[in-house]
C-alpha cells in the first residue's frame, strides 16, 4: 500500500465561484492526473510483466473539495459527494468480480473499506474476513464541517457513479 498526494485537493483558500482559482486548480489538477496516469501505466507494465497474477487496487481517500466554503445547506449533495467520494479501480478489471458485485448489492454501494474486504474474501478463496455482518455506513455531523453538528446522513442519501 502507498498514498501520495496526487493529484491533490484544493488549498483552505479556494472559492467554488471564484473564476481564477478555478482555473488555477483546475490546471494543476490536469497536470497532476497526466503525472499520476504516467505513473499507473508504469507500474502497470512492471505487474504484467514480473506478477501476471497480481491485483491492483487503486483509490482515493476522498474528494477534490472544490466544495470547500459551500454550506451544507446550500449544495447538500455536492458538498457530501465532493468530500466523501473517492474513485477507485481494480486491475485487471474481471479480478475479484463476484466478490466486489455481492458486497455492493448488499448495501447498493461500496466504500473503500467495503472494496478492501471484498478484495480480501476473493484472495481467500471466498472467506470473510469480517467477524461481524456488514452495517450501513453514515456521516456523523461535524465531521469537518460537511455535515451540520447533531445530523446523522446515510451514504445512499448521496450515491454516485
Amino acid at each position: 500500500m502507498a498514498h501520495f498526494y496526487m493529484p491533490g485537493h484544493t488549498g483552505s483558500a479556494f472559492r467554488y465561484d471564484n473564476e481564477r482559482r478555478f482555473r488555477g486548480y483546475r490546471s494543476r489538477y490536469l497536470d497532476g492526473s497526466g503525472y499520476v496516469a504516467y505513473l499507473l501505466s508504469i507500474l502497470l507494465h512492471h505487474l504484467n510483466k514480473h506478477d501476471p497474477q497480481a491485483i491492483l487496487l487503486v483509490y482515493g481517500d476522498h474528494g477534490v473539495f472544490l466544495s470547500r466554503n459551500v454550506a451544507f445547506a446550500d449544495a447538500p449533495e455536492f458538498v457530501v459527494q465532493d468530500h466523501y467520494g473517492a474513485l477507485g479501480g481494480i486491475h485487471p478489471p474481471d479480478a475479484c468480480a463476484q466478490w466486489l458485485d455481492q458486497a455492493q448489492e448488499q448495501l447498493g454501494y461500496l466504500t473503500v473499506l467495503d472494496t478492501v474486504h471484498a478484495v480480501l474474501r476473493c484472495l481467500s478463496g471466498g472467506e470473510s474476513v469480517l467477524r461481524a455482518t456488514p452495517k450501513e455506513h453514515s456521516m456523523v455531523g461535524g465531521w469537518q464541517g460537511v455535515v451540520p453538528d447533531g445530523h446523522l446522513r446515510a451514504y445512499t442519501e448521496f450515491l454516485y457513479e
